[in-house]
């Protein structure tokens, strides 16, 4: 094909196999970083307007599409990674509104304790004798 050395087949393979990668050692740090360098605006120069004019048949368009499968496996397996890895622990944070302004207290201990400390209405129990 005459118009393949405008376009970088190498680079696109070498992305290709860095997908591919990432997706067996279930890197999905690495995944990303490929995948950002495959949605750049015309990768490889592969989205040129003289690609789709010219490329109907044969082993160019064939690493196109199968450039484009494994961008669309990777966008898949990232996803599928994050929905079933559960996020990492979030502080959770309770807003109490005082004489003194606003308070705030870590729900991960004793939420009622920090509260009523924060409200300023700790109860003393004391007994008499």
């Amino acid at each position: 094909d005459d118009t393949s050395y405008q376009y970088n087949w190498n680079f696109i393979q070498e992305l290709m196999v860095d997908m591919r990668t990432a997706r067996q050692n279930q890197d999905a740090l690495q995944a990303l970083a490929v995948l950002q360098q495959c949605t750049r605006k015309n990768v490889g120069g592969i989205m040129s307007e003289d690609m789709f004019s010219y490329l109907n048949t044969g082993e160019p368009k064939d690493i196109v599409e199968e450039f484009v499968e494994e961008v669309v496996q990777t966008l898949q397996w990232v996803t599928e990674e994050a929905i079933a890895t559960p996020p990492p622990p979030q502080i959770m944070v309770d807003v109490v509104n005082n004489n003194d302004g606003i308070a705030m207290s870590d729900a991960g201990s004793d939420h009622d304790q920090d509260t009523r400390t924060l409200l300023g209405t700790t109860t003393a129990t004391s007994t008499a004798t």
